[in-house]
């Protein structure tokens, strides 16, 4: 396939706060741009409003609920796509443990959508655009080692459901991780995300 360049502009504005007592939120507005020449037809530019929202709430114990939605845009390698459209809805959930232990969960829809390079349909026979929808849920434990150093474990499930029945996935996985905080305490990487 053809090298696909791309160049991009975004244009936007946000304002985030505390909305209530431990409740935080923050909204990002704006318009984004993209030119991809040698992409295919249908796809060589897009242009389009782009968003994102969050609203957190801090609970007893070291506890955080958070939820946010936002829309981007990604580079992509599929057939002549220069890039593809993701809408994403995502609830996480941290809090503390015993033993130092911090748990992380969150859940997630995500659609994608991509411009260009219709396929046919296995369901069908008619020529369509991709679109994925997939969903996904992680679980996962971090401890800090010592002040400087953190143990991470995380399960990760995803399923992505395509209009092409051929791209649809079922994926698993149980990541581990050790981190080093050379730049700073490591107990940063431990904290709630938000």
């Amino acid at each position: 396939s053809a090298l696909i360049v791309s160049s991009s502009a975004r244009h936007a504005a946000s304002v985030d706060g505390e909305i209530a007592a431990l409740t935080t939120g923050r909204i990002l507005f704006g318009y984004r741009t993209q030119k991809s020449p040698n992409a295919g037809e249908g796809g060589q530019d897009y242009q389009g409003i782009a968003f994102g929202a969050q609203l957190v709430r801090e609970l007893p114990g070291d506890t955080a609920l958070g939820v946010d939605v936002n829309r981007q845009l990604y580079l992509s390698a599929y057939e002549d796509n220069g890039f593809y459209v993701a809408d994403t809805l995502r609830g996480d959930f941290n809090t503390r443990l015993p033993l130092a232990l911090f748990l992380r969960a969150s859940a997630g829809l995500q659609s994608n959508n991509y411009k260009t390079s219709p396929q046919v349909s296995e369901t069908t026979g008619d020529l369509v655009l991709r679109q994925d929808r997939i969903t996904y849920w992680t679980l996962g434990v971090t401890r800090s080692i010592t002040e400087w150093a953190f143990l991470r474990f995380d399960y990760i499930s995803e399923r992505r459901d395509s209009n092409l029945n051929r791209f649809d996935i079922n994926s698993r996985a149980l990541t581990f991780q050790l981190g080093l905080g050379f730049f700073g305490k490591s107990s940063n990487q431990v904290a709630s995300p938000w």
